[in-house]
């Protein structure tokens, strides 16, 4: 039983691989198509599930490989050729691109036509195109799709950075008005008077007796220009005015010493000559 389908398995290789080497041997060099086509569903199929047969066709026609299979399988159909004639007919180079070449056509010839106008598109036993564009062909409209939008979430706003502080001066606040000076009338000042210093009577000393003149009377003689210089000396601020028993004890001597001049002019008057 396992020796049995192995062989079964063996028969269905050698059976696809020779389909496929007649097939091979079956398209001409050049073709489009990897395998022949007998009807637009056929052609159809190759297109959307073979790359390089799409490929192919894309790049000759510049159309999609799945809007080409559905043009195909709605707008073509697999007629003889009504008339005989020359057609630019296709092909694909050894190097993979794309050649073209006129040949001769005779009249039946198996051709995937344009069913509304009759003009003659692919031959029917290699797929090779006969025109450049495709006839009735209205690209698909293209809904664009707005771009989907998504909501970032709105970002908290930011406050301005707060301005360095300023330094400011104080506000000086006006206070209560000044009262406008009064004038003041000031009295002119009156000293009070000074006590006149008494009368000093002259005193005449002579040459002799000035030799024998005692201690105390040289003292006031001394100190009497003093005194009476500041008497008598104006100042500002007044003077001091000097106490009662000063000059009482000034009074005294004056008269001390005036009563002791006469006595010696009076013993000098007595005395013989």
């Amino acid at each position: 039983m396992a020796t049995h389908r192995v062989v079964l398995g063996v028969l269905a290789v050698m059976l696809l691989a020779g389909a496929s080497a007649v097939w091979s041997r079956q398209m001409p060099r050049g073709s489009f198509l990897a395998q022949p086509a007998y009807s637009v569903a056929q052609l159809a199929v190759q297109i959307r599930t073979n790359p390089t047969v799409a490929g192919r066709y894309t790049k000759h026609f510049g159309v999609p490989a799945s809007p080409l299979a559905r043009y195909a399988q709605t707008q073509l159909g697999l007629r003889p050729l009504p008339h005989r004639g020359k057609y630019r007919v296709f092909f694909i180079k050894p190097d993979g691109s794309i050649g073209s070449r006129v040949r001769y056509l005779p009249k039946g010839t198996q051709v995937f036509l344009h069913l509304r106008s009759g003009q003659p598109v692919l031959l029917g036993k290699c797929g090779n195109p006969l025109t450049a564009r495709l006839p009735g062909y209205t690209p698909p409209r293209v809904t664009a799709i707005p771009p989907r939008v998504t909501k970032l979430p709105a970002r908290p706003s930011q406050e301005p950075p707060m301005e360095p502080p300023v330094p400011t001066m104080p506000i000086e606040t006006p206070g209560a008005p000044v009262p406008p000076l009064e004038p003041i009338a000031l009295s002119p000042w009156q000293a009070d008077p000074v006590l006149l210093s008494p009368t000093i009577p002259e005193v005449y000393i002579t040459p002799a007796s000035s030799r024998k003149c005692p201690p105390l009377t040289l003292l006031l003689l001394a100190g009497l220009p003093g005194l009476v210089e500041s008497v008598g000396k104006p100042t500002n601020p007044p003077p001091i005015i000097p106490e009662p028993a000063s000059v009482a004890l000034l009074a005294a001597a004056i008269a001390l010493l005036t009563a002791y001049e006469q006595r010696r002019r009076s013993k000098a008057g007595r005395a013989p000559r």
